[in-house]
């Protein structure tokens, strides 16, 4: 779950094409609410793909020049130690070391490979019952009832996908009992430790009132 945000776009949109059931039209809900949801899924899917592409690849190659650099620097292949070269590949070698532990981090943090499929995921659902709907086949033969259908499943699904990142937002946040201390998006031990550290400082406070 990459920064985490709703996938589903703001109620200002809804608006544009709701007005109310007694005069609900097909056509704008067609072409106001599922292009607009598609448009933002694909295009948050792409984003999301995109960013975890550019960060594991640099990854992959920072993770497999680090070892090699630092082989380097200690050999004696560039001569004496004191020299620029062995300054500039220390230097580089720190620079690799650093962007690997930050972009470890931020794809762990920020989740772009799970983002990534799940707003995908929702795409091609969304298509699916469109295509269905537009084909008039399956449960969408029943041309009386096609209509009411389509919005129930497009609206549950959307509804269960917002639920679903509400979910992961509040199981990020805490886990065992424990809250992110440390802000840095993740629960580790160094929130368990900050955590029993708070507690200790509160424990003598609730001595003195009792």
């Amino acid at each position: 779950m990459p920064e985490q945000t709703s996938q589903t776009q703001p109620d200002e949109k809804v608006q544009d094409w709701y007005v109310s059931p007694s005069s609900f039209d097909i056509e704008r809900y067609l072409n106001k609410r599922i292009h607009g949801q598609l448009e933002y899924f694909n295009g948050k899917s792409s984003s999301e793909k995109t960013k975890y592409f550019n960060y594991q690849w640099t990854l992959i190659i920072c993770s497999s020049l680090t070892p090699i650099l630092v082989s380097v620097s200690e050999s004696s292949i560039l001569g004496s130690r004191d020299g620029l070269v062995h300054n500039l590949v220390y230097i580089i070698t720190l620079a690799t070391s650093f962007i690997v532990s930050v972009l470890a981090a931020a794809l762990k943090t920020f989740k772009y490979q799970e983002n990534w499929t799940t707003t995908r995921a929702v795409c091609e659902m969304i298509n699916r019952e469109k295509f269905l709907y537009e084909a008039c086949v399956g449960d969408y033969a029943d041309k009386k009832r096609r209509d009411a259908l389509f919005v129930e499943r497009i609206e549950g699904l959307l509804a269960r996908e917002q639920n679903q990142w509400l979910g992961t937002a509040n199981a990020n946040s805490t886990k065992d009992g424990v809250k992110d201390e440390d802000g840095d998006g993740d629960i580790d031990e160094n929130d368990v430790k900050l955590a029993k550290k708070t507690k200790s400082i509160e424990l003598p406070e609730d001595k003195e009132e009792k």
